[in-house]
């Protein structure tokens, strides 16, 4: 939703790419750091863009419209 990740979780370093991974509980430290020079926007539109590219509806149709065009060219090729 164009907001930036403010997590103590980071997987495939997500929240410190798009946002503030927290260590020891230290929220307080996140949200001073997201809100200084509205780094919580930019960093939230990067993310935003970032899940639409790799994870949206049409990423996904292209993907597989590949692996059908795939099989129908090779219908003996395992995946």
């Amino acid at each position: 939703h164009g907001c930036a990740i403010l997590s103590a979780v980071n997987p495939d370093g997500f929240a410190s790419e798009f946002g503030f991974h927290v260590k020891d509980d230290r929220f307080d430290e996140g949200l001073r750091y997201l809100f200084k020079n509205r780094k919580w926007e930019g960093q939230g539109n990067q993310g935003r863009e970032y899940v639409r590219q790799n994870f949206g509806q049409d990423h996904a149709i292209t993907i597989h419209m590949e692996l059908y065009d795939s099989l129908i060219n090779d219908p003996l090729k395992v995946v």
